[in-house]
C-alpha cells in the first residue's frame, strides 16, 4: 500500500503534510511512514536475534544479509519518497 501510495506523487504530497517535520521524525527529510517504521523494527528484530550465542553461523550470515537488505529497500524507498516529493 505504502508503495503505490508514494507513485502517486499528488497524493503522497497531501499525505506527507500529514506526518511531522521534527527532522528526527524524518529520514533524509523525508516522513518516517509506515514502511519506514516496519523496516526499523524489522532491523530491530534482527539486531536482537543476532544477540543470542547460540545461532550458527550460516544462519547469523543470512540474518546480517536480511539487515542490510533492509537498508537498501528503505534507500530506494527514500528515493521513491524524492522523486514523488521534489521532482
Amino acid at each position: 500500500m505504502c508503495l503505490e501510495a508514494v507513485e502517486d506523487a499528488a497524493g503522497y504530497k497531501v499525505a506527507e503534510k500529514t506526518y511531522p517535520t521534527d527532522p528526527k521524525k524524518r529520514i533524509q527529510g523525508f516522513p518516517v511512514d509506515v514502511f519506514h517504521q516496519a523496516c526499523i523494527s524489522h532491523q530491530t528484530r534482527l539486531r536482537n536475534v543476532l544477540r543470542v550465542p547460540s545461532i550458527n553461523m550460516r544462519e547469523k550470515a543470512l540474518l546480517k544479509q536480511r539487515a542490510v537488505n533492509m537498508k537498501v529497500a528503505q534507500g530506494a524507498y527514500v528515493e521513491k519518497q524524492r522523486k514523488a516529493l521534489v521532482g
